[in-house]
């Protein structure tokens, strides 16, 4: 039986691989859950897009827009920090 030895990598790693670390355990770990992280990225945009198109058809004139905006605006400084700015 013969054994073939060969170098392991492919050479040096450049600086900026090495600076980014493209070559460590935890670019292994992205690596290998890249394709949960795009479902996970996927079935988010799904969900805003699902919740987010009726808004649309309800308030389809820009009187009603501004109403809803100043309702929210009248809304207490801590509940407008948790909705966001409308």
């Amino acid at each position: 039986m013969a054994v073939d030895v060969r170098p392991l990598g492919a050479g040096r790693a450049m600086p900026w691989s090495r600076i980014m670390g493209l070559r460590s355990v935890y670019a292994k770990t992205v690596r290998d859950s890249r394709r949960a992280a795009l479902l996970v990225g996927g079935m988010g945009g799904l969900f805003m897009l699902a919740t987010g198109a009726p808004y649309g058809l309800e308030f389809d004139t820009m009187a009603i827009r501004q109403q809803f905006i100043a309702g929210m605006t009248a809304l207490p400084l801590a509940l407008r920090g948790l909705l966001g700015e409308p």
